[in-house]
């Protein structure tokens, strides 16, 4: 989970508002604080250019397996190269050697909060930031990363030049590099789960190693849900509940929720969320050529750039 912050340090051991970071970036101020780093907003001294600096937490910087996934993140940002993803540019190291990455700096607002604050989205808009997410997810399957933590606050709402809505992908620091078998099982224990309890998977509940790119697909389908709803298709105060309901309980139909979502597109949130993968949408691109009838014009290029990464 992440929360907005003022421009104090969240955590003792940051460096301060003001602090110039590897005698080139100025912490401006501290943005969002997750369960692994903190993101600051930062200006180039040079020339003036903004950056976002992510600093591992520093209780975790000594700690191998979080470093290791912390570089892992910045290895998988950096080699997707789609407008959808927040790109990492560099990887530092403060004075008492935990790491940081230099990253794109995105004006907008995450989904999560743009949810909280206006409601449900409608329908167009809803299936067009799924399907800009998608499109970013598929690069990755391409590159043999599956993202694992799909939610709402980590799509970033943007805009182009021309004012259009651009969405941007976020936080791969749980991400699965399905390449490199010895390094995941360095960094996940059988049995310890990675990611938001509200979107994990049902296989990612038994065990966050035995994912591929269908659990994106759940996760694509989770946040779609929400997009339309305002909340996930499982809730729950308590931990073992929300488990309990993801793998054994039957989600709500959108359309109960929503009348004016259409039949079809609730069966296609249907089958993102089966319980069995070999029943979801066994790729992005099916996923999205499910989701073309239901968006607008503006994401054909989308639909066909998706289409394209997997050829």
């Amino acid at each position: 989970m992440t929360r907005d912050l003022n421009s104090s340090p969240p955590i003792v051991g940051l460096p301060p508002v003001g602090e110039v970071i590897g005698e080139s970036y100025r912490i401006d101020h501290y943005m969002r604080a997750g369960r692994m780093g903190v993101v600051a907003a930062a200006t180039r001294v040079a020339d003036g250019e903004r950056f976002a600096l992510k600093f591992l937490r520093p209780e975790l910087a000594e700690h191998e397996r979080s470093v290791e996934r912390f570089l892992r993140e910045a290895r998988a940002a950096h080699a997707i190269m789609s407008e959808h993803i927040a790109r990492v540019i560099d990887v530092g190291k403060l004075d008492d050697g935990a790491p940081f990455m230099v990253m794109e700096h995105v004006e907008g607002i995450d989904l999560r909060k743009l949810l909280a604050q206006d409601g449900p989205l409608s329908v167009e808009d809803a299936v067009d930031y799924a399907l800009q997410a998608a499109e970013a997810v598929a690069e990755a399957h391409a590159l043999g990363i599956v993202h694992r933590d799909l939610k709402p606050s980590n799509l970033l709402l943007s805009r182009r030049a021309d004012g259009s809505p651009l969405i941007k992908v976020i936080d791969f620091g749980v991400a699965k590099i399905m390449e490199d078998p010895d390094m995941q099982k360095k960094l996940t224990t059988t049995g310890k789960i990675v990611g938001s309890p509200f979107y994990w998977s049902p296989e990612q509940i038994r065990d966050s190693r035995d994912v591929d790119g269908r659990t994106d697909v759940w996760g694509l389908g989770n946040v779609l849900y929400e997009f339309l709803t305002g909340h996930p298709p499982f809730r729950s105060k308590s931990l073992m509940s929300i488990v309990a309901k993801i793998i054994g309980d039957p989600h709500t139909s959108v359309h109960e929720k929503r009348a004016d979502v259409p039949l079809g597109l609730a069966a296609v949130l249907d089958r993102c969320l089966e319980k069995e993968r070999s029943d979801r949408y066994q790729t992005l691109t099916s996923l999205a050529e499910a989701l073309a009838p239901f968006a607008p014009d503006r994401s054909r290029p989308c639909v066909e750039r998706i289409a394209a990464i997997a050829t």
